[in-house]
């Protein structure tokens, strides 16, 4: 006679060979924060407008992600040519001009353009130029996070940096990543985004190493204020939008 089991996650199911089977939940989790789409309005800018942009922002199982989540939004804005324009900003903190709500289906993120954001240095009469605002999303949970002091120290013509974090609490038996908003330049670099921290580069109970990409250009210290996260899973999206030049004006 057929009947219906009611089971629960965690239940044990005696098998008929008298194995134990325990239930556990396959729910999938979010691995990623995603831009679904932008628009800025109006769709035509020069460097006198300021900008509306909007986004939707997703999770990577194409659904509303939970701002809760975010521990930090980093934007930046460089231009094609890879100078910046606005340096690191976590746009989470009171008094930014970007907003991120949820509504009833989706995450939008707004943001008012600064007039710094789409300045152009040099004018060229009907010349178009592409501004990315690269956006950094932190979220999860961070093991440690917090502000440093002059954290960093460099070695002239090498790539390694050392970073001073007081009781990281990093174990020497896994890899990690930490993620820095940039402080000011140190040896010739400006430390600043996500780094791998190998296992064996985990010098003591305060102190660990990182590779940057271009190799100092002196023997160094500091760094200023610099916010961090530790192993906090992170990635890049991007949102691009063309300025339409203006001619210059006598």
């Amino acid at each position: 006679m057929p009947f219906n089991l009611l089971l629960e996650t965690g239940d044990n199911l005696l098998l008929e060979n008298g194995d134990l089977l325990l239930l556990e939940s396959s729910l999938p989790s979010s691995n990623t924060v995603l831009i679904e789409s932008s628009e800025t309005f109006p769709s035509k800018i020069n460097e006198n407008t300021t900008p509306l942009i909007k986004a939707i922002l997703v999770d990577d199982l194409d659904q509303q992600i939970d701002p809760d989540i975010l521990l930090a939004v980093l934007l930046q804005v460089h231009d094609s040519g890879g100078t910046i324009m606005r340096d690191y900003e976590d746009i989470l903190l009171s008094g930014s001009d970007v907003t991120i709500t949820a509504g009833v289906v989706e995450t939008e993120l707004e943001w008012n353009a600064q007039t710094q954001d789409t300045e152009l240095v040099d004018r060229v009469t009907n010349a178009k130029e592409t501004r990315f605002a690269d956006l950094h999303f932190l979220f999860g949970t961070a093991s440690k996070s917090g502000s440093l002091t002059d954290p960093f120290a460099t070695v002239d013509t090498d790539n390694t940096v050392t970073v001073t974090i007081v009781a990281h609490g990093l174990a020497t038996t896994q890899d990690h990543n930490v993620f820095f908003s940039p402080g000011t330049a140190v040896g010739g670099l400006l430390i600043g985004g996500a780094f791998n921290v190998k296992a064996e580069d985990i010098v003591d109970v305060d102190t660990f190493k990182i590779e940057a990409p271009c190799p100092a250009t002196s023997t160094a210290s500091g760094g200023g204020t610099v916010p961090y996260w530790l192993n906090a899973r992170n990635n890049t999206g991007t949102i691009k939008y063309a300025v339409n030049r203006i001619g210059p004006t006598c």
